[in-house]
């Protein structure tokens, strides 16, 4: 007959037969099992059951919550041998009490208790998702099958188009609304960095942050890079394994869960996620999902270290990726410069890409810093025709305190944090004559000085300029430095304008419907043979950018499979 053995606490070896009434569990003396710890509630847990053959544990609203099998639970099926646990007071639910069930099931405790303080500080995850049975429970079976989709999702032939960056990205989003964390952290391997990681991105309910600075639990992270096996707390205040981690308490942290993204041999970083008290804790079939994407996402994160900066696809279409946007083109002449980029990125030289506005050059930058060896550090771009003079050189180079008025606490600069990265200088040409002087000293000396400071500050920056301006006639009418033009122009990337690049017209309005259908909903597939011609005819100032604003325009408002003439504004 299904019963249960009191493995430990007040009642320790007493076995009660399961019947139709539920069995209490609690604090008050009228329970059928009394645990008479703080640590449980009044009325904790009950095991209770409706057909008399299947039995299952339900929390009662407990303050510290009831686990099964160390996983905390609301409701849960209960298996052969399964342990229940309130407070320290330990059951096992056996379907047959045999004549040495009860001795064998308490000699186990010893066993249990040291195995916790070592190979079971961690879980393993070689159970497969949909194998819990407990997912029988509708709640959990609901949760399953959302969670297959997220997993399809991730795999589906339109995610399998996008560089592996993007698809990172949006595993991150969908994995945080998954498990409902209040945050989750992709924490990096980086070479460069003081740790040999850095945080990569963080996502919260309310957005993305690429924040390098997120308090995360040091106790927590050592023993996943050090065992390289997932692990996950539902209650930091009464988990002894964690119980030398003062970052937890003391930040409030409900649970917290963190799975190594190994690749081969290597990790190539972590996924971290924590929950405060306002939050559910997090549970074994949580870790088992993460840990699940987290094979995705080590492999993504590897294709993109590896990964050629060139991908062609089936149409001769070359997509190159750029960050979290990607380079698309059909035209030899653009292919050509594509190649030199590639070259280019494996270096730390300085280069210089002139061209019209939005034909391209901080895409051009972004894939180059994507392939080359700083790939791993920060890109930060400056639009330096953005900012006045007198805020320039501030943001360049920060400040110290009282440097000037309302400088109360010194800020380091843009070159600061491009540090082990690249430092993307826009429109260069519209900066004053004293800003390229410091600019000039970056490229020669490799360090700046804060405002209002003298001591030189070292940078490991790579920097890459950008400008819409013909740099010569500048020179020549004084308003550009030619020392610095030639520290800039050691290598000049020229970007056609779109009018120059109409083959890539075609290719182009395709790759910006497909992203852009399905983030805004919209029945346009395509674009009709007579809209491309109209858009062929037209002189495109704005060159792709202005392409690009053009089709979004399109894409929202069409009510049709494909765009038409009539969908496209008037000046087209």
């Amino acid at each position: 007959m299904p019963s249960v053995i009191v493995l430990e606490g007040d009642q320790q070896g007493r076995v009660i037969e399961l019947g139709g009434e539920p069995l209490a569990i609690g604090r008050d003396p009228t329970n059928d099992v009394v645990a008479s710890e703080v640590a449980v509630s009044r009325r904790h847990a009950a095991i209770e059951s409706a057909d008399g053959v299947h039995f299952f544990v339900r929390d009662l609203n407990s303050e510290n919550g009831t686990f099964v099998n160390d996983v905390p639970v609301g409701r849960a099926l209960l298996l052969d041998r399964d342990e229940v646990r309130v407070g320290s007071t330990r059951l096992m639910f056996v379907e047959q009490v045999a004549a040495d069930d009860v001795p064998s099931a308490l000699r186990t405790v010893a066993v249990l208790e040291r195995s916790e303080e070592s190979d079971n500080f961690f879980i393993d995850t070689s159970t497969e998702i949909g194998q819990r049975p407990a997912e029988l429970v509708a709640d959990d079976l609901k949760q399953s099958y959302d969670r297959l989709k997220t997993l399809f999702a991730l795999l589906r032939p339109e995610a399998k188009a996008r560089t592996p960056g993007q698809r990172v990205e949006s595993a991150m989003a969908l994995v945080r609304d998954s498990i409902e964390a209040d945050r989750l952290t992709l924490i990096e391997s980086d070479p460069s960095a003081p740790d040999g990681y850095r945080v990569r991105q963080m996502v919260t309910a309310s957005g993305v942050s690429s924040r390098n600075r997120i308090a995360i639990s040091r106790t927590v992270f050592s023993y996943v890079e050090k065992e390289r096996k997932p692990f996950f707390c539902s209650n930091p205040m009464t988990d002894r394994r964690v119980g030398e981690s003062d970052s937890l308490r003391q930040s409030g942290i409900r649970s917290v869960l963190c799975v190594p993204l190994i690749e081969g041999n290597e990790v190539e970083g972590f996924l971290y996620a924590d929950n405060f008290v306002s939050r559910e804790a997090f549970g074994k079939e949580d870790l088992d999902f993460v840990a699940a994407v987290a094979a995705m996402v080590g492999s993504w994160l590897r294709q993109e270290r590896e990964a050629p900066p060139l991908a062609l696809s089936r149409t001769g279409t070359v997509l190159a990726p750029a960050g979290r946007h990607t380079f698309v083109t059909q035209n030899s002449r653009v292919k050509q410069i594509l190649e030199v980029v590639s070259k280019v990125a494996r270096s730390d030289t300085t280069f210089l890409i002139t061209g019209e506005s939005g034909t391209g050059k901080e895409l051009i930058a972004r894939m180059a810093h994507s392939a080359s060896p700083r790939a791993r550090g920060p890109f930060v771009c400056v639009n330096c025709a953005a900012l006045p003079d007198t805020l320039l050189e501030s943001e360049l180079f920060g400040y110290e305190k009282g440097a000037f008025t309302g400088a109360v606490a010194s800020r380091p600069g843009k070159f600061e944090a491009a540090r082990a990265g690249t430092i993307f200088l826009d429109e260069i040409g519209d900066i004053a004559l004293s800003a390229q002087a410091k600019i000039l000293r970056v490229l020669q000396e490799r360090e700046i000085e804060r405002l209002g400071s003298n001591r030189p500050i070292a940078v490991d920056v790579r920097v890459v300029a950008a400008t819409n301006k013909n740099l010569e006639d500048e020179i020549r009418a004084g308003r550009f430095r030619e020392d610095l033009f030639y520290r800039l122009n050691v290598i000049r990337i020229a970007l056609p304008p779109l009018r120059e690049r109409l083959d890539d017209l075609s290719a182009l309005v395709d790759f910006f419907i497909q992203s852009l259908r399905r983030e805004l909903h919209s029945p346009v597939r395509r674009a009709s043979r007579e809209a491309l011609e109209v858009m062929a005819r037209y002189s495109w100032p704005g060159n792709v950018r202005e392409l690009h604003n053009v089709v979004e325009r399109a894409v929202v408002l069409g009510n049709d499979e494909a765009i038409w003439p009539d969908d496209l504004p008037p000046e087209v």
